[in-house]
């Protein structure tokens, strides 16, 4: 009996320590799993916008691991004997002991739904993130063509519906005085305090120097001082100010959304729009922002995959652009929630079964 216990006490030992052995392993695992739901729910989300059907966002609110641990532990005996009535012969002892796990995680979903849900959709992005992204070497194409709509009345087109040839001259300048880390966003000491736009004049070489007074110029900034108000609205209200007019985060996703391929027979069908087409003076050399590739099959090569309607809309791995802007996407819609939603229906799944 020695024998079984020794065996089960080394095995509820062990025990104690699967929590441990398994939580690098399972954090990998969950955070993978997570960061590529992610990916799918918002080119999902995208290829429904490209058909004018309503977005579904489904939060991960808590993922709980539960092991189940079956240790077992029995003696048996096998006694020989020398003939049908004499002694016993030699007897053998069998300790049997064994152990297994089983993993049930439990995972919590919740819808976002409301009227603050639908806020964080429609409001304009705040101007202050935007130039924050640009300060973190983000690409000037990226945010701002993406993202902002005028910047002191500076627009992609100008009031003639053509391409503003002053609006690549702003994008242009706006990379250069990135480039020389020569802007930077901060906040005033006033209560309450707001966004502010410095650009660093002293030390800066003239290429840079030439870019700051080109956006000076652009959006028409008093020259005598180096810091500006950053406020969202049309046009400044002074020359200390930097208007910024901003997308919602809606607006966003569907003018990327309709860059993304369909197939002809939708369009005919009158289900979606033709896919829009950037002329060759436009940002991105006339580029689309993102390539979402259309196959009947899933690729093989596929960064991130969802399938609608029997067609596969994917981003390759090797995609570094669309990756990009897929990954803005995803950073601009967690900054423009705001507050706590309130609290909706809540799905609980045991994953194990």
């Amino acid at each position: 009996m020695r024998y079984a216990a020794l065996g089960a006490a080394l095995i509820l030992s062990g025990c104690t320590a699967l929590g441990a052995y398994k939580l690098p392993a399972d954090r990998f695992d969950y955070s993978a799993a997570i960061a590529s739901s992610t990916n799918e729910q918002m080119l999902l989300n995208l290829v429904r916008l490209r058909y004018n059907e309503t977005p579904v966002f489904l939060d991960v609110n808590t993922v709980i691991a539960q092991y189940q641990v079956d240790a077992r532990a029995q003696v048996g005996a096998e006694i020989g004997f020398s003939g049908s009535a004499g002694p016993p012969g030699d007897s053998i002892v069998i300790p049997e002991v064994g152990a297994g796990w089983l993993e049930r995680p439990t995972i919590t979903y919740a819808p976002r739904t409301g009227p603050k849900f639908i806020r964080s959709l429609l409001t304009p992005l705040p101007p202050a993130a935007v130039f924050a992204l640009v300060q973190g070497d983000w690409p000037v194409e990226d945010v701002v063509w993406g993202v902002v709509k005028s910047i002191n009345g500076v627009g992609p087109r100008s009031p003639s519906g053509q391409w503003n040839p002053d609006y690549r001259r702003m994008l242009d300048a706006l990379s250069q005085v990135q480039l020389a880390r020569a802007l930077g966003v901060g906040s005033s000491g006033d209560s309450p305090p707001y966004a502010t736009l410095r650009f660093r004049d002293a030390g800066v070489d003239q290429k840079t120097a030439q870019a700051i007074a080109t956006l000076r110029e652009l959006w028409d900034l008093d020259s005598r001082i180096s810091e500006y108000r950053l406020v969202l609205q049309v046009v400044p209200r002074n020359r200390e100010e930097i208007a910024v007019l901003t997308s919602s985060m809606l607006d966003l996703m569907r003018g990327v959304a309709r860059f993304m391929d369909v197939p002809p027979e939708h369009v005919a069908q009158g289900q979606t729009a033709p896919t829009f087409k950037l002329p060759p003076e436009a940002p991105y050399g006339g580029r689309a922002p993102i390539t979402v590739q259309l196959n009947q099959d899933r690729p093989a090569d596929a960064f991130v995959a969802v399938q609608k309607d029997g067609w596969w809309h994917s981003i390759s791995r090797n995609d570094q652009q669309s990756k990009r802007v897929l990954l803005l996407l995803n950073i601009l819609f967690q900054l423009a929630e705001s507050g706590e939603y309130p609290a909706g229906p809540v799905i609980t799944i045991p994953a194990g079964g």
